[in-house]
């Protein structure tokens, strides 16, 4: 906490803006959204995609999250050439996982 005012958005999503990186935002119905925090005020985040500019209000966000996470591998070391593939991804929300699932 900074200040004594208790807020960590703030720090956090100023750095996200100043380094200029690639992040995913998870909304709260599930939706990935992927691209670059270009500005964000009190309500709302400007996320910077390849073709456009999305707002965003804060009260649908879920979570933020680096875009460049290395995956998490589940296999053994005597398969490490094949993924897991009926594993979810952290980045996989439920509902997206049983639709793959059940596809196969």
């Amino acid at each position: 906490m900074r200040d004594g005012t208790g807020d960590m958005q703030t720090p956090f999503l100023q750095q996200l803006v100043d380094t200029d990186i690639e992040v995913f935002v998870f909304l709260v119905n599930g939706v990935k959204l992927r691209g670059r925090l270009a500005a964000f005020d009190k309500f709302s985040l400007a996320l910077q995609a390849s073709t456009s500019t999305q707002t965003i209000f804060k009260s649908a966000v879920s979570t933020i999250c680096d875009a460049s996470a290395a995956p998490i591998r589940t296999s053994s070391a005597g398969d490490s050439s094949r993924k897991a593939e009926h594993l979810p991804s952290l980045l996989e929300t439920s509902v997206q996982y049983r639709r793959r699932v059940r596809l196969q």
